[in-house]
């Protein structure tokens, strides 16, 4: 898989800015729905449209955000790129997310 031509690779200070109270929305490849709620405190909440639920800190790093989660969704950094109101996250799996200000 491979980001989009017109998506950038953030600094840490860009991604804190453009994550920090925030709330992304978007959808797997296999049709599962994720919301992630970025506070600027640090903090994420995240839901999925199977009902599973999450929450942790977050921070980031030049190209990568880095979720440690306190319960069983795994934690660790990702890349991730940007453009104006999306984040294009790189799972473990190769598979690039798409998630859009909400």
């Amino acid at each position: 898989a491979a980001f989009p031509a017109t998506a950038q690779t953030p600094s840490a200070a860009e991604l804190s800015t453009h994550l920090g109270g925030n709330v992304f929305k978007g959808k797997t490849a296999a049709g599962q729905g994720w919301r992630l709620d970025f506070r600027a405190s640090g903090h994420v909440f995240a839901d999925t449209s199977t009902g599973a639920r999450d929450s942790g800190t977050w921070r980031s790093e030049d190209g990568k955000v880095c979720l440690e989660y306190r319960g069983h969704f795994p934690s660790g950094c990702g890349e991730v790129r940007i453009a104006p109101q999306t984040l294009y996250y790189l799972r473990g799996t190769g598979e690039i997310v798409t998630l859009q200000a909400d």
